[in-house]
């Protein structure tokens, strides 16, 4: 890696690190000096031993943002709006761990007052750094400096879709397109890359070894977009049966273990959190009744889940009593890019209430009822009709092999603004990458989305 970008990537550690033992210096100042801006009462003592404290605090929120890959050294640089949600799971994870070792090793400065403001001060210096470290990286990068130079390899559709895509990244320079081994042998030898990126999903072993090897001799990292078979080996597990070693493709992680947290978390979560909504829920209900006192306030559709198991989704009613109905004269003017998936901003069939509940995602809270049947998860693809899975391209069925989820990975990244091609692609890669970490992510983006009423129909 070049030795200006190693520094862009090494430098946020400095300043988290600075904004952190910031945060409760500024605490322990305002303490001991300014504790009257509080009714707080004098301080009895210096704090003796809080230098080191600070320290040690600072070390270990550095070391769980290192295992929680917030310093990634590689690939492409994560939104700033990404980097606060996954430095707060991890801010708040690390503060967790230091509230216990207080109780446990009984610290002699131990101050509610540092500890609270010290908290709230270090996650906000930290989230000032990195928003002033993004707009001063993204300046230098749009002045050309620091920039990853990349040649990209292939023709069609997918290697104009992967340029556009780095073409809106500002620390990605394209300095070369080409089709065949010949022109990439010339583009290493004029552009000298970083990366050589091949873009097509059908490429012959032989192929894509000259590729590698063109890239060795001439210092490019060589990196692909895999096809299908090739993604599987992500959950690729070397187990024994009978005494022989036996390699084990998954079609996701969720299982054994893994799944058994996930599960829990969903049970404890829908429990809980329908209990404390429940008020809430008993008003919606009564408002919807009230729209439409002909018909029940609750609508249940029936959804295609894991494993092709159908089941009654329950959502609040947000539509007129025919609305299936109508649904089969309304196909024609459907306005969701793919075909597969039926959405329209002004559908009629949608009533004056309905529109706001599925504007806020209120409509979808009964879903918590499925999570507790085990029928759905917090987090999953969202489940579709079976009209709509009829539909499904043949590679697609792989998102029925997990439970689907009230939000999911492709509900953060647009909702219902999404084409079917976008919405399956990032079904299939929560599917293949899911981690409880990822999950916590989406339900914290889909509270932020929420409130926006961004791409809701």
């Amino acid at each position: 890696m070049h030795r200006t970008r190693l520094l862009l990537h090494l430098a946020p550690v400095l300043l988290d690190a600075l904004a952190v033992s910031g945060g409760f210096w500024l605490a322990r100042w305002l303490r001991m000096e300014r504790y009257d801006w509080f009714g707080l009462v004098p301080p009895i003592s210096s704090m003796p031993g809080y230098g080191q404290f600070v320290v040690i605090l600072t070390l270990g929120i550095i070391l769980i943002f290192f295992a929680r890959g917030l310093y990634r050294l590689g690939g492409e640089r994560p939104l700033l709006r990404h980097q606060i949600a996954e430095s707060f799971w991890a801010y708040w994870a690390a503060m967790s761990l230091v509230l216990s070792g207080f109780f446990f090793f009984q610290f002699y400065f131990f101050s509610r007052f540092i500890f609270a403001a010290g908290s709230l001060l270090g996650l906000s210096l930290l989230w000032g750094g990195r928003a002033a470290w993004s707009a001063f990286t993204h300046h230098l990068h749009t002045r050309g400096y620091a920039r990853t130079r990349v040649v990209l390899i292939g023709q069609g559709q997918l290697v104009s879709d992967l340029q556009s895509r780095l073409e809106a990244l500002s620390d990605y320079d394209i300095v070369s397109i080409v089709r065949d081994l010949d022109h990439l042998a010339l583009a290493l030898s004029t552009h000298h890359p970083d990366q050589v990126i091949l873009a097509s999903q059908s490429h012959p072993e032989a192929y894509t070894e000259s590729i590698m090897k063109l890239c060795h001799r001439h210092h490019a990292a060589f990196r692909f977009i895999p096809d299908e078979a090739t993604l599987d080996m992500a959950d690729l597990r070397l187990e024994s049966l009978g005494g022989y070693p036996i390699i084990s493709l998954h079609g996701h992680r969720m299982f054994g273990w893994s799944y058994l947290l996930k599960r829990t978390l969903d049970y404890v979560g829908a429990l809980f959190g329908g209990l404390l909504i429940s008020p809430f829920l008993l008003v919606v209900a009564v408002l919807v009744y009230r729209e439409c006192p002909s018909v029940s306030p609750f609508y249940a559709s029936r959804r295609v889940g894991r494993n092709g198991r159908e089941f009654w989704c329950y959502k609040f009613r947000t539509m007129v009593p025919n609305a299936d109905q109508m649904r089969a004269d309304l196909l024609t003017r459907n306005e969701r890019a793919g075909g597969v998936m039926f959405k329209m901003d002004n559908d009629p069939r949608i009533t004056p209430l309905g529109r706001f509940l599925r504007r806020t995602s209120i409509d979808e809270l009964p879903n918590l009822f499925n999570v507790l049947r085990g029928e759905m998860s917090l987090v999953g693809p969202r489940p579709h009709i079976t009209e709509e899975v009829e539909l499904y391209h043949h590679d697609d069925h792989r998102i029925l092999s997990v439970l689907p989820g009230l939000t999911g990975y492709a509900q953060v990244h647009g909702r219902s603004g999404l084409s079917y091609t976008d919405e399956m692609r990032f079904e299939t890669f929560y599917v293949h990458n899911w981690s409880l970490w990822l999950d916590l992510t989406i339900l914290v983006r889909t509270m932020a989305i929420v409130l926006t009423g961004k791409n809701a129909t």
